[in-house]
Formats: C-alpha cells, sequence, structure tokens
C-alpha cells in the first residue's frame, strides 16, 4: 500500500524574444522537428506570420509562454 498521492504545482514562464520563445520552442517539438525540410519551412512560415501578425503578439520584442510543471509523489506504507 501506498500513502495518498500529494501534488504540487510548479508554475513557470519562458520569457523572451518571439523568435527564442515561440520560433524556436515549436520547432523542438519532436513531431514538427522530424518532418522534412519543406515540412519544417512551412511550419516556420506559420509561425512567423503569426507573430507579424497577430494583434498579442506584433511588434512585440519580449513575450511570455507560461506553462506548470506537475509533480506527483506517494511513499509506500509499512
Amino acid at each position: 500500500q501506498f500513502t495518498a498521492l500529494t501534488e504540487t504545482r510548479m508554475p513557470h514562464e519562458h520569457v523572451g524574444p518571439p523568435s527564442q520563445v515561440i520560433i524556436d520552442r515549436f520547432m523542438s517539438v519532436s513531431f514538427i522537428a522530424s518532418l522534412d525540410e519543406a515540412g519544417r519551412n512551412g511550419i516556420k512560415a506559420q509561425l512567423l506570420d503569426l507573430i507579424a501578425t497577430h494583434p498579442a503578439l506584433r511588434g512585440r520584442e519580449t513575450v511570455s509562454f507560461p506553462y506548470q510543471t506537475l509533480a506527483f509523489d506517494c511513499s509506500r506504507s509499512h
């Protein structure tokens, strides 16, 4: 048997220029990174267009990508 499961939430933000926070992050995701060059270039072009045209991103030198890490823990009961 085990003790009750506990959960810890650790919020974090990746803050930096859109090229780092958005482009580099998305291009490193395995299913995008595994695409052929034309596929990767298409995704990158769409992201660049989004950054250039979306009201929340257009003209921003710094953006923030919030996320949370969840940790779960329990111990073996004696």
